[in-house]
């Protein structure tokens, strides 16, 4: 039943809602309701995504969350979802289960989440040179940090030194250079749990006219955190009166 309400591309994953159960119905055998949540379509609402013994009838209002988003059409559940991955915060300290392992020395570990958490070799601490499967043993608990959530929930159990999300533009950092950009920015350790980038338009004239090289040190300034969690930082000076980044005048 289409309705001049919000399109179904706001929806998300995990979404909660109270809605009105519209009318019962059957789609390919299987029994269950359409549910309007006031979007563009009703929600379809399976049998067996409600608890036992549930008895729906049209005009009822429940409390349901998005399951699955599609196109045209989206599913609803009763149950209560594990957090989606929009919902994570790069940096976030986090206590997780270990549930598997990769032939890749991978640890996968599940933080609530609607999908695993993934530690990379690096990223995961043990004494000598033991593997991930020989130093954590499965339903083992253990803390790790957001580190990326970028096509997928990437973890570590190193501490960071810094949490991003405390800082507010124009704060001055230590840096060093970890990695360097073919286009002509920079990608720098500040001590948080992944690496700051310094844009090509953050590089300063000054040092513009010197060699970068892996592990010099900078002073960087913080200028934002992309929506990956990613901090960005300049070396220009910040005004802080103006609320920008002042590239310095070149010698006369």
């Amino acid at each position: 039943r289409l309705k001049f309400q919000k399109p179904l591309d706001r929806l998300r994953v995990g979404d909660s809602f109270t809605g009105t159960v519209r009318e019962l119905a059957t789609i390919r055998g299987r029994p269950g309701a359409f549910v309007d949540i006031g979007f563009a379509r009703d929600g379809w609402l399976p049998i067996q995504e409600t608890p036992k013994g549930t008895v729906l009838s049209p005009g009822e209002e429940i409390d349901v969350f998005v399951k699955d988003v599609r196109a045209r059409d989206f599913m609803l559940t009763m149950y209560r979802p594990k957090t989606p991955l929009h919902k994570f915060q790069v940096g976030e300290r986090l206590r997780g289960t270990v549930v598997g392992y990769t032939d890749f020395g991978t640890l996968w570990v599940d933080v609530g989440g609607i999908m695993n958490g993934i530690i990379p070799p690096g990223d995961f601490r043990s004494e000598g040179n033991l593997t991930a499967r020989d130093a954590y043993n499965i339903n083992q608990k253990i803390t790790v940090w957001v580190k990326k959530k970028r096509d997928g929930l990437s973890l570590t159990m190193i501490p960071p030194r810094l949490d991003v999300r405390s800082l507010r533009r124009g704060d001055t950092l230590s840096a060093k250079i970890a990695n360097l950009d073919p286009y002509g920015g920079v990608f720098v350790d500040i001590g948080a749990v992944s690496q700051a980038y310094l844009p090509p338009r953050g590089v300063s004239q000054s040092l513009k006219a010197q060699p970068l090289e892996v592990g010099r040190e900078l002073e960087v300034r913080f200028d934002n955190l992309n929506r990956h969690g990613q901090a960005f930082v300049s070396t220009l000076r910040y005004s802080v009166s103006d609320d920008e980044f002042i590239e310095e005048r070149a010698a006369q």
